[in-house]
């Protein structure tokens, strides 16, 4: 079995780490696929490359996609924008700070969160210069 040894290309700042998880893209994609009516295998697709310039997280799932009512995508981060609602009251459920901090986070470590539409569910290109030659 090959061992993988990781080597650092980017440096974060240590406040940042524990965060810098897919968890908030995770929960939106989970919530999205309950919500959801549509019968098909659920996926969840993270992908990591790097080049010469930056490393690059591109981030898909299957789900449902932003919603047709968000007419500026961009919307999605501003803080306290949120699109979850109660299925049975319609009250908001969501924080809104999911994809703010995601995004706030990136751009603190001079990275670059970008929407993509696939299409089919939900998309973000994540990057971050390497700041640390080989």
């Amino acid at each position: 079995m090959a061992q993988l040894r990781p080597k650092r290309l980017a440096q974060l700042e240590p406040k940042w780490v524990a965060q810098l998880r897919p968890f908030y893209l995770l929960v939106n994609s989970i919530d999205a696929f309950i919500i959801s009516k549509e019968d098909r295998e659920r996926k969840i697709i993270v992908k990591v490359s790097s080049n010469t310039k930056e490393i690059i997280l591109d981030y898909y799932d299957n789900g449902p996609g932003l919603s047709k009512d968000i007419t500026e995508p961009e919307k999605i981060f501003e803080p306290l924008f949120t699109t979850k609602r109660n299925q049975h009251t319609g009250e908001e459920e969501g924080t809104g700070l999911g994809m703010w901090l995601v995004k706030s986070i990136v751009e603190e470590n001079d990275g670059n969160a970008q929407l993509l539409y696939p299409e089919i569910g939900f998309g973000l290109k994540i990057t971050f210069p390497i700041k640390y030659k080989r």
